[in-house]
């Protein structure tokens, strides 16, 4: 599948052309990351939907510098589904896209039909030793990423290849990224969020644990937790069917 380009925005679109009759879904990568880590989704919900998923700045050759903060991303977003004229769209992100998904949700910007947000929360502090390994051992921590970003009982082999095409070759757009997620805060806004949120949960991710999902659904009026059992971090590269249907269902019904 080629990245198509529209103005400034690089992305993966299926099916190619678009159809009016469908409703669209934006899915938004997390950090380290560009849009390739969705090729499950594209290819499974593109039969009923238009399926989106840009690239984030700083993943792309000539492209403009990664974002300092989760709400610089947001307003990114924001500007490609206004450049795509999509109406209403269901927006989809995880880890840091998950926060995006959550700085866009609790402004006043009505152009979204709900949410799916996976393995994030209202706060995603990061760990000193990531971004010291992202800084002078960048290869090795790629490895470390999908080796920790799924259940320990998981072979990795069975995704490393979609997984290394997924992440981001320059050090520089990792640290922007995790800097960005060290600096989110948005629990004490969870309130202003009134769209309809699926928020999905991996029983084995260390990175964002259930409580951070149980917080959300707490807090945000309308939404509803579910748990991806036996699985990581990157639970749609590791249980795409299951996490497929979960989504699926949502937005459907």
């Amino acid at each position: 599948m080629k990245k198509l380009k529209k103005g400034k925005f690089h992305f993966l679109q299926k099916p190619e052309n678009f159809d009016e009759n469908k409703k669209s879904i934006v899915f938004i990568h997390g950090a380290s990351i560009n849009s390739y880590f969705f090729i499950n989704q594209l290819n499974f919900f593109s039969d009923e939907f238009n399926v989106f998923a840009p690239d984030l700045p700083g993943r792309n050759r000539g492209d403009e510098k990664p974002c300092s903060s989760v709400s610089k991303y947001a307003d990114f977003i924001i500007g490609f589904i206004e450049e795509m004229n999509l109406e209403k769209p269901h927006i989809c992100g995880i880890s840091m896209g998950g926060a995006i998904v959550l700085d866009i949700l609790a402004r006043p910007y009505e152009n979204i039909e709900n949410a799916v947000i996976i393995n994030s929360g209202a706060r995603l502090k990061v760990l000193d030793m990531v971004f010291d390994s992202v800084r002078n051992a960048f290869e090795d921590f790629k490895k470390g990423m999908i080796k920790f970003g799924v259940s320990k009982n998981f072979d990795t082999s069975r995704i490393e290849p979609d997984a290394y095409r997924a992440c981001v070759d320059n050090p520089m757009t990792a640290l922007a990224d995790f800097t960005a997620c060290n600096n989110f805060d948005l629990m004490n806004s969870l309130g202003k969020i009134e769209k309809k949120v699926l928020i999905l949960g991996a029983s084995d991710d260390v990175s964002t644990p259930l409580k951070y999902g149980k917080f959300l659904e707490e807090n945000i009026k309308d939404s509803k937790f579910v748990i991806i059992d036996g699985c990581g971090h990157l639970s749609p590269m590791e249980k795409p069917e299951e996490v497929n249907s979960v989504i699926y269902d949502f937005l459907k019904f």
